[in-house]
């Protein structure tokens, strides 16, 4: 994990490079640009609203205590960071076998490269969530007491997808099926969140085999259950999260890195032979 905080430091300038010509690429040749990043989870907010409110009549409570009735600021509340550990997933998994050409003839600390497509991906997220407060004004939500909460929760949420993308990065060099696989967890992993219900529509307790088990409690284990509930409680709620929350949004953040970074670093000497 050192290491890998050195080489982001010492290679800044090559970092910031590689987080520029990821973000310069994304959009290339489209016709919206980067009217893209705030098209596409509009238009998936717009569905969820329609089969959600319209046809199933299904609609959180107003959020506590702002009063926020509107079930889009409680979608997209949850789904804009979901999207940062998709698309980071997404775009950093296969960054590796991608950079290939430019790994087996220039050294550099190799963890650069997911990491700039994780750091790309959470100037999207910067942008989306600018445009979901600036919204919430115009309706009279006002949430900028909150945005220093939120950058941390962005700083937490990116370094703990970070440590995700460095582990399966990696772990994708070797068994190319890790890509695959990872779409189908990532779907499990979607419905497992609180993203389209609130956290409260999951039952306390479950009979399962005769015995009560507590379901709300084992899957508040999941770590973006817990990043899901610090965002709502900021943008859609109008409080702080939870000390607990906080807690797990952190421990979950350092683990991840720890872990990834240090299974990286320890792969990466023989990448140049399995690409």
């Amino acid at each position: 994990m050192l290491a890998t905080l050195r080489s982001f430091v010492s290679h800044r300038d090559l970092l910031l490079n590689l987080t520029q010509r990821e973000l310069r690429t994304r959009y290339r040749r489209s016709m919206l640009g980067w009217l893209w990043a705030m098209v596409n989870p509009a238009l998936t907010t717009a569905v969820y609203s329609f089969v959600f409110v319209v046809i199933f009549h299904l609609k959180p409570a107003p959020g506590t205590p702002s009063g926020n009735p509107y079930f889009a600021f409680f979608l997209l509340a949850a789904t804009l960071p979901w999207n940062l550990l998709q698309s980071g997933l997404n775009g950093g998994i296969g960054s590796v076998i991608g950079g290939g050409a430019l790994i087996s003839r220039v050294y550099f600390p190799r963890q650069l490269i997911p990491t700039s497509a994780v750091i790309s991906m959470t100037v999207s997220l910067f942008i989306e969530l600018g445009v979901l407060v600036l919204s919430q004004l115009v309706f009279g939500f006002n949430v900028l007491k909150f945005i220093p909460v939120v950058m941390l929760l962005v700083i937490l949420q990116t370094i703990f997808v970070l440590g995700l993308t460095l582990w399966l990065s990696a772990l994708n060099v070797r068994y190319r099926d890790v890509q695959h696989l990872v779409g189908v967890v990532m779907l499990v992993w979607f419905y497992l969140t609180p993203c389209l219900y609130a956290v409260t529509f999951i039952p306390e307790r479950y009979p399962f085999f005769g015995k009560s088990v507590p379901v709300r409690d084992l899957l508040m284990l999941n770590p973006m259950g817990r990043f899901v509930d610090a965002y709502r409680s900021c943008l859609y709620d109008g409080r702080l999260p939870s000390l607990a929350t906080s807690l797990f949004c952190v421990g979950w953040s350092v683990v991840a890195f720890a872990g990834g970074s240090t299974y990286f670093v320890r792969r990466s000497r023989r990448f140049a032979e399995e690409i």
